[in-house]
């Protein structure tokens, strides 16, 4: 069984090697982490461009074809109706007319349990805090 070593260097540190493990094992060649870019493809940055309005759209269809150019036009156009629309008129005075003309006000009894209710909950865990620090809790 192998142990991650603190020493990737494969020095003489024992550190992290199984007992019974010799030097040579510990200097095998080690495998380390790199970033490797990930490909992309050509036609999307054209895609890319076409979309930003950088490059003509005969060329985006031409090079990443006319069924993906068509589906962005077709996003396109959903989202530029979706952008106009707006909520009617009955429906905004009905919601206005709805609301209250005043907030509605709390009771003071309300407040009063509430906020009593809360200073109890503070005093409960300063004091648990309290006998953690002195050692009573464990």
């Amino acid at each position: 069984m192998r142990r991650d070593e603190a020493n990737v260097t494969g020095g003489d540190s024992d550190v992290g090697r199984p007992a019974g493990k010799t030097k040579q094992d510990a200097r095998e060649p080690r495998v380390m982490d790199r970033e490797v870019p990930v490909p992309t493809a050509p036609g999307h940055a054209v895609l890319h461009d076409w979309l930003d309005g950088d490059v003509e759209q005969s060329l985006a269809r031409d090079v990443e074809g006319s069924s993906q150019v068509e589906l962005w036009n077709r996003i396109n156009e959903e989202s530029r109706m979706l952008r106009s629309r707006a909520t009617p008129v009955h429906v905004q005075k009905a919601i206005m007319s709805a609301l209250p003309d005043e907030a509605p006000a709390i009771s003071t009894a309300t407040m009063r349990q509430v906020s009593s209710k809360t200073i109890y909950l503070l005093v409960a865990v300063a004091a648990a805090a309290a006998a953690l620090a002195a050692g009573l809790l464990r």
